[in-house]
């Protein structure tokens, strides 16, 4: 430590940002507090009091970082409104930065200055992400081609919040964007709403380097497929928005998801060429173009963090090895950080810098002692052991990480060692071929097409590989609930270990000490789990899916059951992005009975993604109706899955010591429309019971209350039609009586659900109503002797 001063600066400053974070202390008390110091420190030195001035020196750097934390938060703007979405608002502002063009829109960052609504201009300086959707595409290629940073921009559409944590688990979106100084999501659906106002004030250097990235991006797209391209746009781009879903979901699985993010890696591949080409200049001339050449590459890849860090570490390292002095690498890592986090001191919670230092860091500290262990197993084949090498290199790197990896994607990776033995290499030589297709294409183009299918190949190899390895029974543990304090618990016994076994000789105390640790991690990591739906009990968690129906049912026998799974719609599926993610963090590998009350988007189309995903057991859905293509290609596609289908009739199903009654008149294809052919159930258990008519029509609600009378009255009733002033009838209220209503409806939806009258009659009848909008997901638990609703965000 003595000797690389900069690792205690670095501990310092990120102890200040740490304890700024937890404390919030007012700016100017820590100017004056930085100040104060800085000149006791002063006065040490002076004295030469060496002991107080070491301690005072240490509060000053703490005191900075803190400081500069708390300057960084100044610029994050909250949402301004109290309406959490605003349509028909037309903003007006000047673009920060153009991302490269997405399939289905354009993203920017624009700087409000202003908005029109409801006829009025308003000032407005907040930095808002803009999204710019149409159904031709043909419309948003013309617009990509137009817009640039630095033009002013107007344009209309929906000026709303980030979503928010809706669901147990789900990412807090409007969190992440405020961190990063970003107030707002403004969504335009047509290009005809888009208009460029001015193009005076150009911004020349951001305006260059986005059509380097542009075209560069064009390249990959002509002579590639697009899995290939959109794995290029990912490996030197650092935009990995056009992979695949499932592809990613894949890299997850397998434990190479870091290469999709530019890094390490691609530095040293950009040095490695540098070397080749400039062999025959000196020394200095190759070192000055090379270091050029990674600072051009830090600019166009976007200056993520973990590029930054890389590009700082080689930089560093040529200019060390230039000037003769040995760096170390602890040193080189706090030098790194120390810059990024002096540029933007909130870097230090992303979860891109976060991994990034946690994998080079485990490297330097656990490589060795592996490399050791190997050397102690004096191997006779040169290959056998530069693999073993190389899987050492990934070994050291995954233990670093793998709190980190726990914590954002909930799975730790079994197969992780032979994934990243084939997988690393293959992404180095499809990111070599990337970058010789893009010079070809400009003086050979043939030639260019010759690398680029080569390359196609390799991608559809690579992205096999990975699914294969995803895919398999064991290829990964979905470790659920892991907490803040579960990761500071495990760098803890981690870290403990490592020092540990510098006094140990013995290769079985060094085992027996991990096997310990680990141990020790999984007890006390599990301490601060809980069960959102506990055995013994029915649980009733309605899913916020937006503008749609999905409930999640857990019978007191653990049976699962869900009552429709949302919309799916080209820009967001419920099913994949809200649905499955919620089924992992509780642990429900498949659901036992999936109920589809109609066919709706709304309410099946979320069903889809996890009937591919083999998530679900068996589905209920209405009769057969053979003149609706959706139902066509539903029981098609059912068929092709060999998914067991019943069709609602009247009778029950048993779940331990709860029932489902199944309470369709049942009259089939002769009904009046998709609504009245949902499915009606009632679910009981022990004195407690709960109703769910799906989209049922009154005239539909009055035929059931009718046949159905006293039986259904019930302590929870699910409103029919998201709270429609088509549903909802007296006579039904009348049957039910229920003290709770749940209604399921999006945020301000555009078809204004619940209805002003759904909601007085509720008052009138003393209905506590419940509401995804209002509240997100809505969990209820029942004993069988009463109903409790858990507050699952406390």
């Amino acid at each position: 430590m003595k000797d690389y001063p900069a690792i205690r600066i670095c501990l310092l400053f990120i102890s200040g940002i740490i304890l700024q974070k937890i404390f919030a202390l007012d700016s100017l008390v820590l100017f004056f507090s930085a100040a104060i110091l800085l000149l006791i420190s002063t006065l040490l030195l002076l004295t030469k009091q060496d002991l107080m001035l070491i301690f005072s020196s240490y509060l000053v750097v703490a005191a900075v970082g803190a400081l500069s934390y708390s300057l960084s938060m100044k610029d994050i703007k909250p949402y301004p409104f109290k309406i959490p979405k605003l349509r028909d608002l037309t903003l007006l502002g000047k673009i920060q930065s153009v991302d490269l063009k997405r399939d289905y829109e354009i993203r920017f960052l624009v700087d409000t200055d202003s908005v029109r609504f409801n006829g009025r201009t308003y000032p407005l300086e907040v930095s808002t992400i803009c999204r710019m959707r149409d159904e031709k595409k043909e419309n948003l290629e013309a617009q990509y081609d137009k817009v640039s940073p630095g033009d002013y921009v107007s344009l209309r559409g929906t000026f709303s919040k980030g979503r928010q944590m809706r669901n147990p688990g789900e990412f807090d979106y409007q969190k992440y964007l405020e961190e990063r100084g970003i107030s707002a999501v403004h969504t335009a659906y047509s290009t005809a709403d888009f208009s460029i106002l001015s193009s005076q004030d150009k911004m020349p250097v951001e305006d260059f380097l986005f059509r380097v990235r542009k075209s560069i991006d064009h390249v990959f797209y002509e002579y590639q497929t697009k899995a290939c391209a959109s794995l290029l746009r990912g490996f030197l781009l650092a935009d990995r928005s056009e992979v695949e879903e499932d592809v990613q979901t894949d890299f997850i699985n397998t434990g190479v998801v870091h290469i999709l993010a530019v890094s390490g890696s691609n530095v040293v591949l950009i040095i490695m060429i540098f070397t080749l080409l400039l062999g025959r200049f000196n020394i200095v001339v190759r070192s000055v173009i090379t270091l050029l050449g990674l600072f051009l590459f830090l600019i166009i890849t976007g200056s993520t963090p973990s590029v930054l860090r890389a590009v700082i570490m080689g930089a560093v390292a040529i200019l060390a090895f230039l000037t003769n002095r040995s760096g170390s690498v602890f040193n080189l890592l706090a030098i790194a950080a120390l810059i990024i986090l002096a540029i933007n001191p909130a870097q230090l919670f992303d979860a891109g810098f976060q991994l990034s230092f946690s994998a080079v860091l485990s490297i330097v500290v656990i490589y060795p002692h592996l490399k050791s262990l190997l050397d102690r197993l004096k191997l006779k084949s040169a290959i056998l052991y530069k693999v073993l090498l190389f899987l050492s290199v990934t070994v050291a790197a995954e233990i670093g990480v793998l709190p980190f990896t726990v914590f954002y994607f909930g799975k730790v990776s079994i197969v992780s060692l032979p994934a990243n033995l084939l997988v690393i290499p293959l992404a180095g030589i499809i990111s070599a071929l990337g970058i010789v297709t893009l010079v070809l294409s400009i003086i050979l183009p043939f030639l260019a097409s010759v690398y680029a299918g080569v390359n196609n190949v390799l991608s559809d190899l690579l992205i096999s590989i990975t699914h294969w390895l995803g895919n398999l029974r064991l290829s990964y543990l979905a470790l659920r609930q892991f907490s803040l304090a579960d990761l500071i618990i495990s760098y803890t016994f981690i870290c403990g270990y490592f020092l540990v076994i510098k006094k140990l000789d013995s290769l079985k105390a060094k085992a027996f000490t991990a096997i310990l640790t680990a141990l020790n991690i999984a007890i006390f990591s599990s301490i601060d789990n809980k069960n959102l739906l506990p055995d013994n009990e029915l649980s009733i968690l309605a899913i916020d899916v937006g503008q749609g129906d999905a409930t999640l049912v857990r019978f007191p026998d653990k049976t699962t059951a869900l009552i429709d799974a949302g919309p799916s719609t080209e820009y967001f599926d419920s099913g994949e992005k809200t649905i499955l993610p919620l089924m992992n963090l509780l642990g429900i590998d498949k659901i036992d009975y999936g109920f589809i009350s109609h066919l709706d988007n709304d309410h099946y189309a979320g069903f889809m993604a996890l009937l591919k995903k083999g998530a679900v057991r068996k589905i209920f859905k209405p009769a057969f109706d053979r003149t609706n293509h959706i139902d066509l290609t539903l029981e098609h596609f059912l068929r092709s899955r060999r998914i067991p289908v019943l069709n609602y009739r009247k009778g029950s199903i048993n779940f331990g010591n709860s029932k489902v009654y199944i309470l369709n008149p049942g009259r089939g294809e002769n009904m009046r429309s998709l609504n009245d052919r949902s499915g009606v159930m009632k679910i009981v258990y022990g004195r407690t019971s709960f109703l769910f008519e799906g989209d049922a029509g009154k005239a539909e609600e009055e035929i059931i209350a009718d046949k159905y009378g006293p039986f259904l009255q019930s302590d929870m009733l699910k409103l029919g039609h998201h709270g429609s002033k088509n549903s909802s009838s007296i006579k039904l209220l009348n049957s039910v009586r229920p003290s709770l209503g749940l209604i399921s409806a999006g945020v301000m939806n555009r078809f204004g659900h619940p209805s002003k009258e759904t909601l007085r009659k509720s008052r009138q009848l003393n209905i506590r109503l419940l509401r995804t909008d209002q509240e997100g997901a809505i969990l209820l638990r029942s004993n069988g002797e009463k109903i409790k609703r858990v507050r699952w965000k406390e």
